[in-house]
């Protein structure tokens, strides 16, 4: 705005000012200067041992970095695909590797990926798959092998369609957009595309996992008052959402279904910390133990053994752009 008065459009100044999750800027009087804070995101990779029999949770650092990494665990939990900001050029880029779950050399994936928004390994573990906007309000699914050739384009989808996805093992792929109020099933083998939106008892959706034989998910979700995490099943054929059980918590954060049958899932509790848990069907949620970090992502491994968790701080940097008043003036 300016003395004149609020301008109609949008004017881009300055692209890729990253602030940080608790980032603010103020600007001088005279317009001249610009000062923020919250400086880079650094990501702490630690893997976690899940020991059942002792209920014992065995954590060891892998790596520190001082960008924004996210990563998901292989199905078999040797390998971490990650997949670490790149900014190019005022693009939001991420360039994707592979690391072994005991830590050693990344391996890193030639090319880089524009915009994008959830990536995940094939079901059999060989691929790994990813979501990005292409432009246009279009985004695309799109599957490579683990040495980054062999690409291959899989679905193309309107913007508003999806902003999450996972692979089934039948060759089918759920997609939930942006408000996390629905679920779809598409590329179904000889089937239609579904799309099941969640019942009234659901605020959001945290997460999202597939049964072994493809024909359920399992669903970690907030419930209307925000003040518990309900773990339910979809049946993909006829949508209808079954409550399996219910913890006093918050932010859903990841759930899996492993291949044994049982779920395990994660959330925030009242206390603060992120804290693992199990559940089998017609039986209480077993609390498995407490998880590092207080801002993270996790993935865990098809039997449950291995957790990989990101977690996410800002760096207390200051800095001051002089010349934002001439930048303005282009």
């Amino acid at each position: 705005m300016s003395a004149s008065g609020i301008e109609p459009d949008i004017d881009t100044v300055l692209s890729d000012l990253r602030l940080g999750s608790g980032g603010i800027f103020d600007i001088s009087p005279d317009g001249e200067r610009l000062v923020y804070s919250a400086g880079p995101a650094e990501t702490s990779l630690t893997t976690i041992a899940v020991d059942r029999a002792s209920q014992r949770l065995a954590a060891t650092q892998v790596l520190s970095s001082t960008t924004l990494l996210r990563g998901r665990i292989s199905p078999a939990g040797d390998k971490i695909f990650l997949a670490r900001d790149a900014p190019r050029g005022g693009a939001h880029t991420s360039q994707f590797s592979l690391i072994p779950r005991t830590g050693g050399a990344e391996s890193q994936l030639p090319g880089a990926v524009e915009n994008l928004l959830d990536f995940q390994w094939s079901t059999d573990g060989a691929r790994i798959m990813y979501l990005h906007g292409i432009g246009g309000n279009k985004i695309r699914l799109m599957e490579r092998d683990t040495t980054g050739r062999g690409t291959r384009e899989i679905a193309r989808l309107e913007q508003s369609a999806a902003s999450q996805f996972q692979p089934l093992p039948d060759g089918a792929v759920w997609t939930m957009p942006g408000d996390r109020r629905s679920i779809s099933i598409i590329r179904r083998p000889g089937k239609r595309d579904v799309t099941w939106h969640t019942p009234e008892w659901i605020s959001t959706i945290g997460s999202i996992s597939h049964s072994p034989d493809a024909k359920s998910l399992a669903v970690e979700v907030a419930n209307r008052s925000f003040d518990s995490v309900v773990v339910a099943t979809v049946d993909i054929e006829s949508g209808r959402f079954t409550r399996i059980g219910t913890v006093a918590g918050s932010d859903p954060q990841r759930i899996t279904w492993l291949a044994e049958g049982s779920i395990l899932f994660v959330l925030l509790e009242k206390q603060g910390a992120f804290a693992l848990y199990r559940i089998v069907r017609g039986r209480p949620a077993e609390r498995l133990g407490v998880l590092p970090y207080t801002q993270a992502d996790f993935s865990v491994s098809n039997d449950g053994r291995h957790v990989a968790a990101f977690g996410y701080s800002d760096k207390n940097d200051i800095y001051v752009i002089r010349n934002f008043g001439s930048m303005l003036a282009r």
